[in-house]
């Protein structure tokens, strides 16, 4: 749970928006991040001496925000705010913050519901939530593994929050993913490395009474939307797999039979030697 140097690139982004802000980071965070990339963001104006004191050389010194505090379970690691965010925070701490950092602690929290609702009363009104979750291949290391549609559906079950960014990483792929009502279609990642996915959500000022609403189920099978399958690979290039996807969503919403798309989508798989089937819900599968 810390920094990486995709995440300290993509904050450093949002330079205009923490300026005189106040900043909450879920847990004490310390950056991981290697000799070379540390060279990297002293380039683009950033370096640090001390990883103890990370958050605030970050924040206070070079994204100019007014102040950063830490919210953990214990006060181990010197976190300024002690609580459980499986239990509901105290009122007297609702609006207190402009932003929250969480790179990489709902995965270790067994009470999503409780957490994120606490998240988002913590937050003033135009307050954001950056979050960065392990998404493949993490077993083990949280509770859970996340997809990305669960915030697009959390958002939009909700009209006090606003997506406002999300995109998906790995190592070696990277994958800026669009808003959910832009078409009908659901992206299904196989990643054969580590891959998380980072984003942005703005709470609006109509702020639900009673919390935000978690009673919600996947909008692609709500609404039947199709799949579309992009698959990771050191060799791949994301211009490359954009106009895959893109020939897909219109091959599986095409007015083809089912059979004739069948047939014709298993002679692609022959030509391309890729080895992808249809299900009987147009997923395409790796």
């Amino acid at each position: 749970m810390g920094y990486t140097f995709a995440t300290v690139k993509y904050l450093l982004t949002h330079s205009d928006f923490f300026k005189n802000k106040k900043v909450l980071t879920l847990g004490t965070l310390f950056p991981y991040i290697t000799t070379k990339q540390r060279h990297h963001l002293a380039c683009l104006g950033f370096a640090y001496s001390d990883e103890s004191d990370f958050s605030r050389q970050l924040f206070i010194k070079k994204l100019g925000a007014k102040s950063v505090s830490a919210l953990d379970v214990s006060d181990y690691q010197g976190a300024e705010v002690i609580w459980n965010l499986n239990t509901p925070i105290l009122s007297c701490n609702y609006s207190t913050y402009d932003a929250v950092i969480d790179l990489g602690t709902l995965e270790h929290l067994s009470n999503n519901s409780i957490a994120l609702t606490n998240i988002f009363w913590l937050l003033a009104a135009r307050g954001r939530y950056y979050y960065s979750c392990v998404m493949n291949n993490w077993v083990d290391h949280g509770f859970f593994q996340f997809s990305p549609t669960f915030f697009f559906d959390m958002c939009r079950s909700n009209r006090s929050l606003n997506l406002l960014e999300i995109q998906v990483c790995t190592t070696s792929y990277y994958h800026p993913i669009c808003k959910p009502n832009c078409f009908p279609v659901k992206l299904a990642l196989a990643s054969r490395e580590r891959s998380v996915f980072t984003g942005c959500i703005e709470t609006l000022p109509e702020k639900n009474p009673i919390g935000v609403n978690l009673n919600f189920i996947q909008s692609s099978y709500e609404f039947g939307a199709h799949a579309v399958n992009i698959s990771s690979s050191r060799h791949r290039s994301g211009l490359l797999e954009l106009l895959k996807s893109l020939f897909l969503l219109f091959y599986l919403n095409s007015p083809f039979t089912l059979t004739l798309k069948l047939k014709t989508y298993s002679l692609a798989c022959i030509v391309l030697g890729k080895k992808n089937y249809l299900d009987s819900n147009y997923n395409v599968l790796e």
